[in-house]
């Protein structure tokens, strides 16, 4: 197997429209749901969500903002069908984490764009 060794990932603060290519479970080091983001020519960022999905939530908020109806409790909802291939714009602002800085999605600013 070869990986491609490729160059820093520098994105600017502010705010940036692309669409979401993924839905994925996290389980370390608490149960989340990762949006994947594409943006400026496969450029990728992760949004992350408390997988917790009330009309309360963060989960919750983001789908209803997406068009999708949370309010009946003990239904069901797939993200991935929901979400996947919606165009979107968020905010991102770097963080620094030790020495390093890294680009980081601001969860409550993803939305949709048409």
């Amino acid at each position: 197997m070869k990986i491609e060794v490729k160059a820093k990932l520098e994105v600017e603060d502010g705010l940036h429209k692309g669409a979401i290519i993924g839905v994925e479970e996290r389980h370390e080091p608490y149960e989340y749901i990762d949006v994947v983001l594409e943006f400026d020519e496969g450029v990728s960022l992760k949004a992350g969500y408390p997988n917790y999905l009330s009309t309360e939530s963060k989960l919750g908020n983001l789908l209803a903002r997406f068009g999708v109806d949370i309010s009946t409790p003990g239904s069901f909802i797939d993200p991935e069908k929901e979400l996947i291939g919606k165009k979107c714009q968020f905010m991102t602002i770097n963080k620094a984490r030790g020495e390093k800085t890294f680009a980081n999605v601001v969860p409550e600013s993803l939305k949709p764009v048409k």
